[in-house]
């Protein structure tokens, strides 16, 4: 989506999100600018921004009746305030996306509200309606055809497995979002969590001793090479790599490099303003010391 053009991206952004400005644009043609300078600030970590046009775009899609359009908007605000830590408003958010997709019958806007409402519940620590919310994306993920989904609602399932020490649970789930991940990343914003998480849970396996008889660290090199090039487009996805590059690091005692890893995710977090990644970094990194 950016790559390594931020400063490229951000002008593209504002000169489109000027044009609206000057009028004489159409409701649905400025909802869709909109969500493309909403969706290249959310790449780029630039979260006060996708805030503001998120909001812009959903007054603009309700005046309009542009209800899938402000579905979108909705979620997009729900992005923004996941990955700065406010997981009680990405939580609501995702609720009022359920209730318009849910009088819609809109399989695409049921699916990612599902799954933005299991991936903050997780983060929040509410295992039960983690699940609940991942098993509902699981189901609907096959009605929209969108590998990224299901592996998100894998994900969500085996982190909450792992988490209530169901491993062999966790294993038959990591391996099935292991085994639908592309070779290919994606360039979704929103898919942050079908790319993290696959290391990340084949990595809390690893360090649990468990999952033996599975290739985990194989499945993590696949992983992090997808990552890897996902987080080359997605900017935010950087902090995550660098936790996975360490974590994988510190597994091989390579405990120099891991300790570098961990230094370069709490930088990249705390420059990008991503708390939940900078407080796993610092916790990373004094168990490296440790």
């Amino acid at each position: 989506m950016v790559g390594g053009r931020g400063r490229q991206a951000r002008r593209y952004r504002d000169r489109a999100v000027g044009r609206i400005e000057d009028g004489g644009v159409t409701g649905d043609s400025a909802a869709q600018v909109l969500h493309f300078a909403t969706a290249v600030s959310l790449a780029l970590g630039d979260w006060g921004d996708a805030t503001r046009d998120a909001a812009r775009a959903l007054a603009i899609c309700d005046h309009e009746d542009l209800h899938q359009q402000a579905e979108l908007a909705l979620l997009e605000a729900a992005i923004a305030r996941y990955h700065t830590g406010d997981h009680a408003s990405a939580l609501a958010h995702a609720q009022e996306v359920i209730a318009r997709a849910t009088r819609r019958d809109a399989s695409t806007g049921l699916t990612w509200a599902e799954l933005l409402t299991a991936e903050s519940a997780l983060r929040a620590g509410q295992l039960d309606r983690a699940t609940a919310a991942a098993q509902r994306a699981l189901e609907l993920a096959s009605q929209v055809e969108m590998p990224v989904d299901r592996i998100r609602a894998l994900v969500v399932l085996g982190r909450a497995a792992a988490a209530q020490h169901r491993w062999d649970d966790a294993v038959v789930l990591l391996s099935d979002a292991a085994g639908t991940l592309s070779d290919r990343a994606t360039i979704l914003v929103h898919a942050i969590e079908g790319h993290a998480g696959v290391p990340e849970l084949a990595l809390d396996l690893l360090e649990a001793d468990r999952g033996r008889g599975v290739d985990l660290d194989g499945i993590v090199r696949r992983s992090t090479a997808v990552l890897r090039s996902y987080a080359a487009v997605v900017r935010i996805a950087a902090p995550r790599l660098h936790l996975v590059e360490g974590r994988r690091a510190q597994l091989h005692g390579r405990r120099a490099a891991a300790r570098r890893s961990y230094d370069r995710a709490a930088q990249t977090a705390d420059r990008l303003g991503m708390p939940w990644e900078a407080r796993e970094a610092a916790r990373r990194r004094a168990s490296v010391e440790g």
